[in-house]
Formats: C-alpha cells, sequence, structure tokens
C-alpha cells in the first residue's frame, strides 16, 4: 500500500470516528517526552523487579520511542501509589504504574482508607498470573485437606491480615479444616524459620513459579521437603494433579463468588496501570505498546536469566476481572471482611 493511500484511510477514519487519533499524532506526543514508571513497592522485591524489566523494554514499542524513568513509591500495599496515579498524576498519559495484586481485595475488605475506584483505572495488562500455595512438612501425618479436617495443623504467618493468615482461616470456613493461625512472625522468612525449626507445621500463600523459583519454599519443594495440600488461583500445573483449588471449596454460587474474590491476587497478578482519566486513544497505545513488550524476545530473554514468569493478560481482560470483582454484591462482601478480620 502506497503512503499516501495509507495516509488518506487514515484520515478517512478520523473524520468518520473522531475519538480515533492518527498514529502520527501519538507520536508527535510521546516524542522527545519521560515516561514515569511509578512502581508501588520496595526496590529488590518481584514487584520492583517485574517493573523496572518491563521499563527497560515497553518505550520500544511506543510510537515517539519517549525515554521510560522508574520511580519506586511503596506503602501500603501500593495504595500510596495507586492514590497518586488516581488523583495527582497528569492523566495525559505519561505516569504508568505497576501495583500490587491485592488492590482489588483490599478496596473491598476496607482495611486501607483508598482514595479512589480500582475499577474505574485504566488497566493496561497483568504480566504474570500467579499460583499461591498451602504446604505442609512431608514429616507431617497431614496428607490432604480432609486430614486437616481430622487434627489440628498450625500454620504459621506474619500478621493476622496477611494472606498467609487469611487463606487458611477462609479454608476453615468454607471446608471445615482446623488450621490453627500462628502470627507475629516479622516477614515470610521468619515464618520459613519457624516451619524449619518445627514451630508450625505449614505455611500458606506462598508463590509458585512454574519451575522458575527461588527461595526455600521452592527448594523444600525440589527435596521433597514439604506437601502441597490446596492452591490458589487459577492455574492447573501437572505437578500438582489432583490438588484442589481454593476455588473447587464452593458448593454453591454465593461461595464461588466470595472464593473468587479472595483469588483474585492470583488473577491480578502484576498489574500494570494509567490514570482514570487518561485519553483512550493513549490508553489504546499504550496498552498495545504492553501487548508487544510481554511478546518481545529480547524482553523474555531477560525474564528468563533473571527467572521471572511471564504469563500475560490484555489489560481489556484484567479491566474486566478487576470490574467484577469490585462488583460483588454488599452481602459477598461483608462476608469476606467477616473471615478475613475474625
Amino acid at each position: 500500500m502506497g503512503a499516501r493511500l495509507f495516509r488518506a484511510i487514515l484520515l478517512l477514519a478520523a473524520s468518520i470516528a473522531p475519538g480515533i487519533v492518527r498514529a502520527e499524532d501519538v507520536a508527535n506526543f510521546y516524542e522527545g517526552k519521560d515516561i514515569r514508571l511509578i512502581i508501588g513497592a520496595d526496590v529488590g522485591g518481584p514487584y520492583d523487579a517485574y517493573g523496572r524489566l518491563l521499563g527497560r523494554y515497553i518505550a520500544r514499542h511506543i510510537p515517539g520511542n519517549p525515554r521510560v524513568v522508574v520511580q519506586n513509591m511503596p506503602g501500603a500495599t501500593a495504595v500510596i501509589a495507586a492514590n497518586y496515579v488516581y488523583n495527582k498524576a497528569p492523566q495525559d498519559g505519561t505516569v504508568l504504574a505497576t501495583l500490587t495484586n491485592v488492590i482489588p481485595l483490599t478496596k473491598v475488605l476496607g482495611e486501607i482508607v483508598m482514595q479512589f475506584d480500582p475499577a474505574k483505572l485504566n488497566w493496561i495488562g497483568n504480566m504474570a498470573h500467579e499460583l499461591y500455595t498451602v504446604y505442609v512438612r512431608s514429616s507431617s501425618p497431614i496428607m490432604s485437606l480432609d486430614d486437616a479436617k481430622r487434627a489440628k495443623v498450625t500454620m504459621g504467618a506474619t500478621s493476622p491480615s496477611a494472606m498467609s493468615s487469611i487463606y487458611p482461616r477462609i479454608i476453615n470456613n468454607i471446608a471445615g479444616t482446623q488450621f490453627k493461625v500462628v502470627t507475629g512472625y516479622p516477614g515470610m522468612a521468619a515464618v520459613e524459620n519457624a516451619m524449619e525449626r518445627g514451630e508450625v507445621d505449614g505455611i500458606a500463600g506462598d508463590s509458585w513459579y512454574n519451575g522458575h523459583g527461588s527461595g526455600v519454599s521452592f527448594n523444600w519443594y525440589l527435596n521433597g521437603t514439604i506437601r502441597t495440600i490446596a492452591l490458589v488461583g487459577s492455574k492447573r500445573p501437572a505437578e500438582f494433579a489432583g490438588v484442589p483449588h481454593l476455588i473447587d471449596l464452593a458448593k454453591d454460587d454465593e461461595t464461588k463468588q466470595l472464593l473468587e474474590l479472595f483469588s483474585s491476587p492470583a488473577e491480578v497478578g502484576k498489574p500494570v496501570v494509567l490514570g482514570p482519566d487518561v485519553p483512550a486513544e493513549r490508553v489504546a497505545t499504550i496498552r498495545r505498546a504492553f501487548d508487544a513488550t510481554v511478546v518481545d524476545r529480547d524482553f523474555l530473554a531477560e525474564a528468563e536469566k533473571l527467572k521471572l514468569d511471564i504469563d500475560p493478560e490484555s489489560g481489556e481482560q484484567l479491566a474486566g476481572w478487576v470490574k467484577a470483582m469490585m462488583a460483588k454484591s454488599a452481602a459477598i462482601a461483608a462476608r469476606a471482611r467477616e473471615i478475613a478480620y475474625q
């Protein structure tokens, strides 16, 4: 197709649909600009690793080739960063953010005051669906959740509001297990040390990395130290065939919706957002850039070196999931809060 004909088609499309902005207009906007990529977590953790990896590659897929500048803004499980992007950042497509996966759930539970509606953020995409495990020491007589219904099982956790504490309570509530949560450990490393010392029988909420894992729990899996008895998330790895997912425990639709809500962090994964009032054409541009980045060979090669799983979801799909979670009924939200804070 000749350049003149291509330009004529673009002009015709713009005249038919005024909301459509020509590619060169978008390129002109971003050319020479800096895009700030806000990471709602501390330097050095997994969210930081994913955010910085994205920042190194996404610019090559944005028209005008802007420069991406990374800025960490940790605090309140990324609520500080989300509040900033929603209320204070320029709404012109020059401020991106990577948030934590608990943002929608935290909003429903109401533990932290949020000055934003997650459903109104422009969700750009998710870099990796996740899977969480509930496991016990292999030396434990607990072979399955059914066994945990007949005997008490101590589970280590950092705090009563941590997912490592909430997941056992959910399973107790839904399935009648007898998990006893022991809290007060200063971090997950301390919980893992407690399990090594025999203070607790197991841990809930550790991430599974599809063969790319690192850390104590992954090594425990490889050497047979632990036994996985439940999963949280929609992934079904072959190595966990027969292990029930949290959502499998639902006996009715209301409980299924409740467990979908508590499983949402695994589905939200490693999300990227723009502010709520960014023009639609720039949202579409950044979503296309994200989609191109997560299949970029160089991006994937570096992710492999960093042992970061890439299992992406488009912005449109992620936005639909978040809206569905935020639309849960008041009764389900109240039940979720009762379980989370019991």
